[in-house]
């Protein structure tokens, strides 16, 4: 848990069931309250939530206690559902710099190609070009 003033969070890995044990404190000044316990009320399943319908939710934190719940899920091994992994983040770069590279070196050759070309009087045709002419060639 990091120090500072409002929520803390900690959060372990429980069990084999991979549950997760969510341990809760808010700090103020000198003193730490903890969260030993928590109430749950049953109601059926389609009325609407009394703490949506009172706009008490069970628990107010801040954008720097929301941001700690982020980091403590990272620590224990949760990522967003839809989120890239660092991992396929890094790989996708790579395969960006080295398609990136492919192509690149690709021009490069076929600007030296069309420069010897030019220098013979010849030019260089552009591929669909060369296969509508094989195409008419074999139609022929």
């Amino acid at each position: 848990m990091k120090d500072h003033e409002g929520w803390r969070f900690h959060l372990d890995i429980c069990d084999y069931q991979g549950y997760i044990g969510v341990y809760l404190a808010q700090m103020s000044g000198n003193q730490r309250s903890e969260v030993i316990s928590c109430n749950m009320e049953t109601i059926d399943r389609e009325s609407v939530s009394l703490a949506l319908q009172n706009k008490l939710p069970p628990l107010k934190i801040d954008k720097k206690a929301a941001q700690e719940l982020m980091d403590e899920l990272y620590r224990i091994g949760i990522r967003p559902t839809d989120a890239d992994t660092p991992g396929e983040l890094a790989a996708t770069k790579r395969h960006l710099e080295d398609m990136k590279a492919i192509v690149f070196d690709y021009m490069a050759e076929l600007r030296l190609a069309s420069d010897a070309l030019r220098e013979r009087g010849l030019q260089l045709t552009p591929l669909g070009e060369s296969l509508r002419r094989q195409r008419i060639d074999l139609n022929e």
